[in-house]
């Protein structure tokens, strides 16, 4: 049941930006989709590379032609609102929980998120949260072989 789901309807929520070789990952993810099915993905766009996003990557600034590429047809593509505040709101509050954050996970772990939340913050109005939908895109000689 649930493979059948995600060929209907998969949602990548924040993996674009991780996966070693963007393009091949989203024609990937068209590739399983089935005919006219949807695609809805959150990503982040840069306007240099993160150096939050760890391994370090290429910036991408805008993944519309990237979307369009892997032969996917965008129906929505919006920067997400209040991101920028609901971003900014959780980084300080981690940082302002550092002393409990220290207790709770020990040291090395809370160092390492003080370091990616205070590096959040700096990046922040460097990139854009992204929310799209996009649709397989079906060929007439593909609709053309179904009937």
């Amino acid at each position: 049941m649930a493979p059948q789901l995600l060929r209907k309807l998969p949602v990548l929520f924040d993996t674009i930006p991780r996966a070693q070789d963007r393009s091949v990952a989203l024609r990937e993810a068209a590739r399983v989709l089935k005919p006219a099915a949807r695609l809805v993905l959150t990503t982040w766009e840069h306007d240099k590379p993160s150096r939050v996003v760890q391994p370090s990557r290429e910036a991408v600034a805008d993944y519309r032609p990237l979307i369009e590429h892997a032969g996917l047809e965008i129906e929505v593509y919006e920067e997400s609102r209040d991101w920028k505040d609901r971003n900014r709101a959780f980084h300080e509050h981690i940082i302002a929980a550092r002393s409990e954050l220290r207790i709770e996970l020990g040291d090395g772990s809370a160092d390492t998120m003080m370091h990616i939340a205070r590096q959040s913050l700096a990046e922040i109005d460097e990139r854009r949260r992204v929310f799209a939908v996009a649709r397989r895109v079906v060929s007439s000689t593909r609709l053309l072989g179904c009937l």
